[in-house]
């Protein structure tokens, strides 16, 4: 078989990950061997080590932003200051930071090194983000999926809106009421993608 990478896009909090797990469950049932790998990955790692945080710590922290923000103190610690919050410290570290001294491609080349030593046959990427993301690997079929969800908050990072107008091959809607119509959607998306293979 043919190996897979499918990467899956959507605002921040309309179900990325949600549908990762779910599609690797539905893949996994078929006998077929898939991993979720994350672009992100290794930005994540060092936030939380620089902040001696947890990685799941981080992630509750990032989803949480009016709950948890990084504080300034003074030295004596009566007088603080609201920095920003996780979300943004991922962003600014990720893009501008990351990629002005390592390159454009700093996370795509990681994350394609990953794929290359890994056995599965479909590897899924729920943070797919910018276009160039869109991994071109040889040998290697890519499809894309965009997770839609209505009554989400607007952002301005540019990591939440740079895919506004890229073509997805696949779309979903995560407004639909029950799990079952979500499990059908996600079960067709995979065997038209398994039927191209």
């Amino acid at each position: 078989m043919k190996k897979t990478i499918i990467l899956i896009a959507g605002k921040k909090r309309s179900g990325k990950n949600y549908t990762a797990e779910m599609l690797q469950n539905i893949i996994l049932k078929k006998n077929i061997s898939c991993e979720i790998f994350s672009f992100a990955e290794p930005l994540k790692d060092i936030v939380a080590k620089t902040f001696l945080i947890t990685p799941l710590e981080l992630e509750d922290y990032k989803n949480n932003p009016n709950r948890y923000k990084i504080m300034l103190k003074d030295n004596d610690g009566d007088t603080s200051k609201e920095l920003t919050d996780f979300r943004q410290v991922l962003n600014d570290l990720g893009t501008p930071i990351m990629k002005s001294y390592f390159g454009e491609n700093i996370w795509v080349n990681l994350i394609e090194n990953k794929i290359k030593k890994s056995q599965s046959n479909v590897i899924l990427i729920p943070d797919f983000r910018f276009p160039i993301e869109k991994l071109q690997m040889k040998d290697i079929k890519v499809s894309t999926i965009r997770v839609n969800k209505e009554g989400l908050e607007h952002s301005d990072l540019v990591s939440e809106n740079s895919l506004n107008d890229f073509v997805f091959d696949y779309e979903i809607d995560n407004n639909v009421e029950g799990y079952s119509k979500l499990i059908i959607q996600l079960e067709g998306i995979i065997e038209n993608i398994l039927e191209e293979l």
